[in-house]
């Protein structure tokens, strides 16, 4: 009998990606043949990227649109502190905070 299965080599060990009809116990014989990765056409290159299903958003707009949902008061002017920027290790470390002038 010679089957043909695909399996993967990780930590030593040779796994099939697909059930065997072997009996337990039985010896076989491997022949090792390297599979080079699929390489998209120059058709599959030119597609644009993937969009959000239905959203017509590009993955990272809508993750994007889906934080300020979940957290909408996050980026509110509001709640920063007007010396942010001039006094970020104090609120990220407790720093002391520098001077006005």
């Amino acid at each position: 009998m010679v089957t043909d299965v695909k399996a993967r080599f990780s930590n030593g060990a040779l796994t099939p990606l697909e059930p065997l009809d072997i009996e337990e116990g039985a010896e076989v014989t491997l022949r090792i043949v390297g599979v080079e990765p699929e390489k998209p056409t120059a058709s599959e290159r030119a597609q644009p990227e993937e969009r959000e299903p239905g959203s017509g958003t590009h993955p990272v707009l809508a993750m994007i649109d889906r934080l300020r949902e979940k957290y909408p008061n996050l980026a509110d002017d509001d709640n920063l502190p007007t010396d942010l920027s001039k006094n970020i290790d104090h609120y990220l470390y407790g720093a002391p905070k520098e001077s006005d002038s």
